[in-house]
């Protein structure tokens, strides 16, 4: 009864790691949306050029400023080492990091551009939505919990269904030895 209880339990997970998973697909096959727009950052040569910690620190309170919501959650200088995009949380729910993105000129302290992930269209933010639906990033830990405990619950099914399938399996093959041997 409990495992039964543990597939109905888990259906709202499966039908939602199937939708994203479904959306993969399309993605592969080439029905994948346009990245959500970032700032294109000066390129250089291969190696990434030493970039001033006190210009980066100018950066993120510039940021902090034109931005005060955004959660920064990750960095990436330019190659040239002249300009830095800020990725990160803001008011867009359930979007990747990339989907709220800002650019600093770590000469100037300006801000180059912006792109608040609110301002998606409908198949961007479907695209941006994937990734944390399925891999439960949003929401902090209690989301990530309540993943894994669905997908524990998901695998613990699976691992009982071939378990019963053998014993089924071996049973009916020890029947069908015995009907020869009468």
């Amino acid at each position: 009864m409990p495992l039964v209880l543990a597939g109905v339990w888990s259906l709202w997970f499966l039908l939602l790691i199937g939708l994203t998973g479904a959306w993969y697909l399309i993605e592969s096959l080439g029905g994948d949306a346009p990245a959500a727009p970032t700032m294109r950052l000066a390129k250089g040569d291969d190696r990434a050029a030493a970039v001033d910690p006190a210009a980066v620190d100018a950066a993120v309170q510039t940021v902090r400023q034109q931005w005060p919501r955004l959660e920064i959650l990750g960095a990436i200088p330019a190659r040239d080492g002249g300009s830095i995009l800020f990725l990160g949380e803001a008011d867009a729910w359930l979007v990747r990091e990339r989907a709220n993105n800002i650019a600093v000129d770590l000469h100037t302290g300006h801000v180059i551009g912006m792109h608040d992930g609110r301002a998606l269209g409908i198949h961007q933010r479907i695209a941006e939505m994937a990734d944390p639906l399925h891999f439960g990033s949003f929401g902090g830990w209690p989301i990530r919990l309540l993943w894994l405990l669905a997908g524990t619950l998901l695998t613990g099914l699976c691992v009982t269904g071939v378990y019963l399938y053998g014993l089924r399996t071996v049973d009916s093959l020890r029947s069908a030895a015995k009907r020869r041997q009468t």
